[in-house]
């Protein structure tokens, strides 16, 4: 083992984000309603990034509890602050729309990053990227027009 650490030492690890985020959530949600979401967002994203690299620069199970705990609170202010700018900018204000694609746009964040991880893991760094460089390449690419299908607009076009 690399950290020479418990399973239990490596759950707490884990479980400080949860406490982080949840404590974020309930004491400091409405932050962002007095100072603005924009700064929060700011600050939240410079946080995440000051744990990253405090996750690069540990050594110890406590810098890894620290950068945990910061993760956890960047991320509830983020969470708090984008779902409030959702339903700002939501059409209807429609709380259960927006809920639904801050729960969507959260569980394919974690979809994604697991997916990413495990091809870096998997086919190493030199692979990964080329094959990801690859498929995003490739989703940018205009699809072919459909035959047999044509917009109402398309239609009148071609009538006249």
């Amino acid at each position: 083992m690399l950290w020479h650490f418990s399973p239990l030492t490596l759950t707490l690890i884990y479980a400080t984000y949860a406490f982080g985020v949840l404590a974020t959530l309930l004491l400091a949600g409405a932050v962002s309603d007095q100072v603005g979401r924009r700064p929060v967002l700011l600050v939240a994203l410079g946080v995440l990034m000051v744990s990253t690299v405090l996750f690069m620069l540990a050594d110890s199970a406590a810098w890894l509890f620290a950068a945990r705990g910061l993760q956890g609170v960047a991320t509830g202010a983020a969470l708090s602050a984008a779902s409030a700018s959702l339903l700002d900018l939501h059409r209807r204000r429609d709380p259960a729309g927006v809920g639904l694609t801050n729960a969507t746009t959260a569980a394919a964040g974690l979809g994604l990053g697991t997916l990413v991880s495990a091809s870096v893991v998997q086919l190493g760094w030199r692979h990964a990227c080329s094959r990801m460089w690859c498929c995003s390449s490739c989703s940018h690419l205009p699809l072919p027009a459909r035959t047999g299908c044509r917009s109402p607009s398309s239609s009148a076009r071609a009538s006249s």
